[in-house]
């Protein structure tokens, strides 16, 4: 892989010089051209060659430009369709060894379960073993909820916003009434809207000593409207936020933890990509809602 990396660097850098030993050529001829065409080389008695032959010359180092740009435009715009299935490709790696630890949790909360019930049953605590059966029960609806969205990247995303959201004491909740098979948009670029929009709500509420710890939540909802998608993450604030500069390129609120372009970033992806529309509402004594239109 390195053996070829340097084949490709040296074969650009020959394009390159191809390109800027065209461009001097081209400029040589221009001169010549002038000198011809105004008569100074009399006087100074310089080699001109003549205009026929300079050209026939020009004409044919600008044909073997032309293609030699268009070539190398050609091969940028590969290189850039590239790097975005390499960023894909990137994000379904990360999303793979996400989808392994979470199993392996499911699986140690599975046991921990059975465990559970096998003492309630041992200590003949039928009616704490159907409460807690019962409880189990509302877990794995959600999660059955969840998972029919029809795109599991997203799926997988949830599950484990969910967990590191009640690590800091916040409750997420879903209302999922459609699933995502008809989407307007692929599963990385909707992966990317929701990891920020919920990474954002995660940090306002962490580290939010205003909001009491069962007020802290997070809700994320999907709906159809009229082949429209409606995406909503909405959540539990303190805060003011200012609705004509949260999309700004460099505008954060979260000082020098934020880099203030994940946002400009989604409202350019939502709306310059897919056509769609995004709106925050801001209520600091509420709620702050992100509301997606695709």
């Amino acid at each position: 892989m390195d053996m070829l990396n340097k084949q490709y660097h040296y074969y650009r850098y020959a394009i390159l010089a191809v390109i800027i030993s065209e461009i001097l050529f081209i400029l040589l001829c221009a001169w010549q051209i002038f000198f011809n065409l105004t008569g100074f080389h009399q006087y100074y008695d310089l080699p001109i060659y003549g205009l026929p032959l300079l050209c026939k010359l020009l004409i044919i180092v600008t044909c073997s430009l032309t293609l030699t740009v268009t070539y190398l435009i050609f091969q940028l715009l590969k290189m850039a369709k590239l790097e975005k299935e390499l960023a894909i490709a990137k994000i379904s790696n990360e999303t793979a060894q996400k989808s392994i630890k979470l199993l392996r949790s499911h699986r140690h909360d599975f046991l921990n379960h059975l465990q559970v019930l096998l003492g309630y049953i041992q200590l003949d605590k039928k009616d704490a073993a159907v409460k807690y059966i019962k409880g189990i029960h509302e877990e794995v609806r959600n999660v059955s909820a969840v998972s029919g969205l029809e795109m599991p990247e997203v799926s997988i995303l949830l599950f484990i916003k969910e967990k590191e959201a009640e690590k800091h004491g916040i409750k997420m909740e879903h209302d999922i009434n459609t699933d995502l098979s008809n989407a307007k948009i692929s599963q990385s670029d909707m992966v990317r809207i929701l990891s920020n929009l919920i990474d954002n709500a995660i940090y306002e509420l962490k580290n939010n000593t205003e909001i009491p710890e069962e007020d802290k939540y997070i809700k994320v909802s999907f709906n159809n409207i009229q082949d429209t998608l409606v995406i909503k993450v909405n959540n539990t604030c303190s805060t003011t936020i200012n609705e004509n500069k949260i999309f700004q390129f460099g505008y954060t609120t979260k000082g020098k933890d934020g880099s203030g372009i994940g946002l400009f970033t989604i409202k350019k992806l939502v709306e310059g990509t897919y056509r769609g529309k995004i709106q925050v509402e801001n209520n600091p004594q509420a709620e702050t809602t992100f509301t997606i239109f695709i």
